[in-house]
């Protein structure tokens, strides 16, 4: 709320100046009062370290998760990294209103890209996951994985944090942020299958099932507040990966709404990575377009537009 409302004031809407201090007083007070009570509590398995490096993780581990998506960083190891090591004892499937998502559905994300670049590493074949192994098995570890990841995403089931703070907060069409929390989870959960698909599979924009899980996207999309910053990313795989070429029948209706949601967005937030996103997929749509109908696109057409470095969070 804090972050909301400076937001605004930086837009000049003088609305709520009293409010960024007032809930960034509130937030620093809440956030002393849990270390002082995991300090005080001998009795927790949890210490006032644990909320320190949980805080942190949570605001670096999607940030790393959704800017893979955009690029290759070809690191053999970075299957390796562990960003929720069992000590710390985080609800993996429980929603985080900072993540937007439930942590293990980030955590999915990450594996969709460690995979695809320990497929293209050259090192990976001597020191990764396909160490001593022939052409054939290294075949059968990738299809096993890729075919995990897609399983557990189908079947994730993320639970909506048992918080009736977040239920009594609602917005101007009287929708709970508790159930837009959802609405932003499972936005995100169909953003990852296209996004596996994508990658993974290399099906191009608009092909089954890529179609068919951005249309559900773009149905839910509009029961997101501008307001959240989770939509961001979603219109980004939905605008590189999930659209296809131009429909005679239908037009570009899709891009059209992609495009829309992403300028209301820019100027709600005023932030250049929204700017930057949105250059992408402007960039990707005329790259295809200037290949003729015939040219189907794929994922690394995102690559092309110079993507490195987008932050999509």
């Amino acid at each position: 709320m804090a972050i909301s409302s400076y937001q605004l004031y930086m837009l000049k809407d003088k609305r709520f100046e009293r409010d960024i201090w007032m809930y960034r007083a509130k937030a620093l007070r809440g956030f002393q009062y849990e270390i002082a009570r995991f300090r005080e509590d001998s009795q927790s398995s949890k210490g006032w370290e644990q909320v320190i490096a949980t805080l942190i993780m949570l605001t670096f581990f999607d940030h790393e998760a959704f800017a893979r998506t955009a690029y290759d960083i070809l690191d053999p190891h970075a299957a390796c990294v562990s960003w929720f090591p069992p000590g710390l004892e985080v609800g993996m499937t429980v929603i985080d209103a900072l993540l937007g998502c439930s942590p293990e559905l980030i955590s999915l994300i990450l594996e969709i890209s460690n995979l695809a670049e320990q497929r293209l590493s050259v090192a990976s074949a001597t020191n990764g996951i396909f160490e001593g192994k022939s052409w054939r098995e290294r075949g059968q570890v990738t299809c096993a994985w890729r075919n995990n990841i897609e399983r557990r995403l189908y079947f994730l089931e993320q639970v909506l944090p048992c918080s009736t703070s977040l239920s009594i907060d609602c917005d101007q069409h009287g929708q709970s942020a508790i159930e837009e929390l959802g609405y932003i989870a499972e936005t995100r959960r169909l953003s990852a299958l296209v996004y596996m698909y994508s990658r993974l599979d290399r099906i191009p924009p608009g092909f089954s099932p890529i179609d068919n899980l951005t249309s559900q996207i773009l149905a839910l999309i509009p029961k997101i507040s501008l307001r959240s910053h989770a939509l961001l990313w979603p219109l980004f795989v939905v605008g590189t990966m999930g659209i296809g070429v131009v429909n005679p029948e239908s037009g570009d209706a899709q891009r059209i709404f992609v495009m829309e949601r992403l300028v209301s967005l820019q100027q709600t937030r005023q932030l250049k990575n929204v700017r930057r996103a949105r250059e992408i997929v402007e960039a990707v749509w005329k790259m295809r377009d200037l290949q003729g109908p015939e040219y189907m696109g794929g994922w690394y057409d995102i690559g092309r537009v110079e993507s490195y470095g987008v932050s999509l969070c």
